[in-house]
């Protein structure tokens, strides 16, 4: 692990870049440099690009990518972040609307159409938060455990959105839905289900919201 080479800042090397590339990364939908140049100064966070169509605005996601210790870290970069035409900024990975599609590892499934059984819940230690143990049932043919948690964890990030993931979820096992559990309910009554439950989250203030 690396220390900062800068803080996050409006006038961090990487927003100067940015600023001055903007246009020209809006008309390539150039992910990859991106990547590369954040890489070199971000610690824990990581980018993600959702694909612009040459008309409409490009959304860089700064996500924290699961990780509590990385949440300050990705809150300075989005807070930092400039106001630039053509780009819009957002924190987290966001929920994805039905019918979106994933694709990982070559397998095309939707995220909407896994399957959840709730099987356990708690509370954080310090905070009124209930967190919920689930199954989850994906809908792709049986592959590895391996191939399952990485698939499954990215169905949640853009299901529930990464949020909501990271702060009302304890645990997630994952399976696929050919060996489907007969209680389970839809991944919307699961989200309809967290939404009618709120919990108090760290981040459920106007100051993260941009």
């Amino acid at each position: 692990m690396r220390l900062f080479r800068k803080k996050p800042s409006p006038d961090h090397p990487f927003w100067k870049w940015f600023r001055e590339n903007s246009s020209e990364l809006h008309r390539t939908q150039d992910y990859e440099t991106i990547v590369r140049q954040f890489g070199t100064h971000a610690q824990n966070v990581l980018v993600e690009m959702l694909t612009g169509d040459g008309v409409r605005k490009s959304t860089l996601v700064i996500t924290p990518d699961g990780q509590f210790q990385a949440l300050t870290e990705a809150y300075q970069w989005y807070e930092s972040a400039p106001n630039v035409a053509d780009w819009d900024f957002v924190l987290f990975r966001q929920r994805l609307p039905r019918g979106s599609g994933l694709t990982f590892n070559a397998v095309e499934f939707d995220p909407w159409d896994c399957k959840v059984l709730i099987t356990g819940k708690s509370k954080w230690r310090h905070m009124p938060v209930v967190t919920y143990a689930i199954d989850v049932y994906l809908p792709i043919p049986t592959q590895s455990s391996a191939f399952l948690n990485a698939a499954g964890v990215l169905a949640l990030d853009h299901a529930l959105g990464e949020e909501l993931h990271m702060f009302r979820l304890a645990k997630a096992t994952f399976y696929s839905a050919q060996n489907l559990n007969p209680n389970v309910m839809s991944m919307q009554e699961f989200v309809d289900f967290l939404e009618e439950h709120p919990g108090h989250g760290i981040w459920n203030e106007p100051r993260f919201r941009r």
